[in-house]
């Protein structure tokens, strides 16, 4: 049999499932028992029945999954009976169960065909060695158990018992909480560990760990306040959990996965712990608290920004209709100038002065000009109205936006050189001056530029609050265009925080076990032209033999035609059969599907173990529904009779097996 793709090979996520008898549909039962003339071929050397069916049973149960099953009748009844009746329908099907010897000697046979080796010793040390490796990305059993399924797959070594792939994954996870305690007993030093120890301490109240944990629910001004709050107040601890980190070479994922035990965790269970195991979960939450205000903040900067635009848009689309009306009516005066100068028969001899008095006492010079530019079709300035509205509410976006951009730190792509230099000159200036003096002209688009200015005609000099403002657009582009990022964030973070550094790109290779890294790339492109090539041929192949229906080749005129296949009457969304039924609602439904099928009982707490209560079925179907619809637990908390922390407990312990 040749060998299939490993990716093609079907891993269960349970590792209970892994290691059950896999439960065959009909379709199942048709695929993988049918066998192929060198399976044939083997099944001819067995002479006994009874061995032939179990050798097409556990062959068709190893093609589902590469690991050797313990089997009885009772089990595996109903795929034995499907066996005997398509292969030896004139035999009475035996009720008896495989004999160990003999099930061994099915195995060895099995494994030949399929391509796949025993486990071995050998194979022990390198699945040791790649236990160790998974954990240092993350040190969770389940995703560690599960890259060891994956590697032994991709070795094509069949799966040695459970339980022997646990206890590699367990020292695996010892080990690493074993290196990473000694590496923060050694290294909690100072102030970071006073706060730590501080926060463990038995006789503390939880509100420090309740205002840690606290998650801000919008953007809106008291949240964000929140938010800015809390950082100042982390800045110091965010650099010592940092360097602790990076010298204990904890990776993202795992500082991840530590911050969700952190918050998962109750503070009496983080206080049972020794110092140094809570003070890993903490230093993690401490660092990704941090990148999640940024995150916050710098969306909350830029929701803000892009509000104003919208409501100064609004402003000046509103203001242009009222002033297009406005000038309107101004237009019926000018017939009365034009009046005033045509009955003037000496209008030579009269004064000038007293000629415009006249005419600017129906008409005033500012208001003249206006109607001159409206009555020869000149539109109105839209921007000049957009500014405008800045300038009205000064008060207001300085307060919501000047504090979010001194709290952010801006990095500027080296595209941008003026953009970078002007925001740290203005973050100085505003500490110190409560305003942008010193501003590069060169940042102004000529055509923006007299919108920013004031009135003064002889030395216009840029209005240093409608500059900040326009400062605030230019960051709001940047970061729109990727040339603007933001330091300590996940979301904003630059491209090559993702990248993998250069030195170690061949040990990532050799962790990862797929043998197509070391193929180069030539080679890579060879072979995939040749596939390519194979292909082109076999589909000119089918056009010429006339098998393709949707291509005709003329032999006479040597040109091939193209045709298109009928298409077929669209369904309709809804069947008539379903309008005959009564409408009920999603919540109802999932609640009648669960008496059917007893699913709430996978959604299990994400520590099994320390759970105390039964989870609330209404908050899973709330947290269910909410992020069904993209609507989050926050809207969904705000339109039912469901709390925020109570979903937020709920999505945040269970997780679905």
């Amino acid at each position: 049999m040749p060998k299939k793709n490993p990716v093609d090979i079907i891993l269960y996520t349970d590792h209970g499932d892994l290691y059950e008898v896999p439960r065959f549909t009909n379709y199942d039962r048709n695929y993988f028992f049918n066998l192929n003339e060198t399976e044939l071929e083997v099944l001819n050397h067995f002479r006994e029945v009874h061995k032939k069916s179990y050798f097409i049973l556990l062959l068709g149960y190893f093609k589902a999954k590469p690991v050797t099953l313990s089997v009885s009748w009772t089990m595996v009844k109903d795929d034995l009976k499907y066996i005997y009746q398509r292969y030896f329908s004139r035999v009475p099907v035996n009720r008896r169960n495989i004999k160990k010897d003999a099930k061994s000697d099915i195995y060895k046979k099995v494994l030949l065909l399929t391509g796949f080796q025993r486990f071995n010793n050998q194979h022990q040390v390198k699945l040791i060695e790649h236990a160790t490796n998974s954990v240092s990305i993350k040190a969770q059993n389940k995703y560690v158990f599960d890259e060891c399924i994956t590697f032994l797959n991709q070795q094509w070594i069949a799966l040695p018992a459970q339980s022997r792939i646990q206890n590699i994954v367990s020292n695996a996870l010892s080990k690493e909480e074993s290196r990473l305690t000694a590496i923060f007993n050694k290294q909690l030093k100072g102030e970071f560990k006073d706060y730590i120890f501080g926060l463990l301490a038995p006789q503390k109240t939880t509100e420090k760990f309740d205002t840690l944990r606290y998650q801000a629910k919008d953007f809106t001004y008291g949240e964000l306040s929140r938010e800015l709050r809390d950082k100042k107040e982390l800045d110091e601890l965010f650099i010592q959990a940092t360097k602790i980190i990076n010298l204990a070479a904890i990776s993202d994922g795992n500082v991840k996965f530590y911050a969700e035990l952190f918050q998962n965790y109750r503070t009496s269970q983080l206080k049972q712990f020794k110092p140094a195991k809570a003070s890993i979960y903490i230093t993690s939450y401490l660092r990704q608290r941090y990148t999640n205000i940024n995150d916050n903040l710098t969306n909350g900067f830029y929701r803000c920004v892009k509000k104003y635009k919208q409501a100064s848009k609004s402003f000046s689309d509103e203001n242009i209709v009222k002033e297009a009306g406005r000038l309107g009516k101004q237009v019926k005066k000018v017939s009365d100038i034009l009046y005033i100068l045509s009955n003037y028969d000496n209008a030579r001899d009269k004064i000038a002065k007293d000629l415009l008095e006249e005419v600017y006492a129906i008409l005033p010079q500012q208001e003249l000009t206006a109607v001159a530019d409206f009555m020869s079709n000149v539109e109105l300035d839209k921007k000049r109205f957009i500014w405008k509205y800045y300038a009205d509410n000064e008060t207001t976006i300085r307060r919501n936006l000047r504090r979010l951009f001194l709290a952010l730190e801006f990095d500027i792509d080296k595209t941008q050189p003026i953009l970078a230099a002007q925001v740290i000159v203005a973050k100085q200036e505003l500490n110190k001056y409560g305003e942008i003096r010193t501003i590069d002209a060169a940042l102004i688009r000529p055509v923006d530029l007299t919108y920013l200015q004031n009135d003064d005609k002889v030395d216009p000099k840029i209005n240093p609050f409608l500059f900040e403002c326009y400062l605030y657009h230019r960051l709001f582009n940047a970061l729109d265009n990727d040339v603007c990022y933001i330091h300590n964030s996940y979301q904003f973070r630059p491209l090559n925080d993702y990248l993998v550094n250069k030195k170690e790109i061949k040990e990532l290779g050799k962790a990862m076990s797929l043998p197509i890294l070391d193929v180069p790339i030539s080679g890579l492109a060879l072979n995939l032209k040749a596939q390519l090539d194979e292909k082109m041929g076999n589909a000119s192949k089918r056009i010429i033999d006339g098998n393709n229906g949707y291509v005709v080749y003329s032999d006479r005129t040597n040109k091939i035609k193209w045709s298109l296949s009928v298409k077929k009457d669209k369904p309709k969304v809804n069947n008539d059969l379903f309008e005959q039924f009564d409408q009920i609602g999603i919540i109802d439904l999932m609640r009648i599907v669960n008496q059917e099928t007893n699913f709430f009982s996978e959604f299990t707490h994400f520590q099994p173990k320390y759970q105390r209560t039964e989870p609330n079925v209404d908050d899973i179907l709330a947290c269910i529904l909410g992020n069904g619809t993209n609507f989050g637990l926050y809207k969904i908390a705000s339109i039912s009779d469901r709390s925020f922390n109570s979903l937020r407990t709920a999505q945040s312990g269970s997780v679905a097996s």
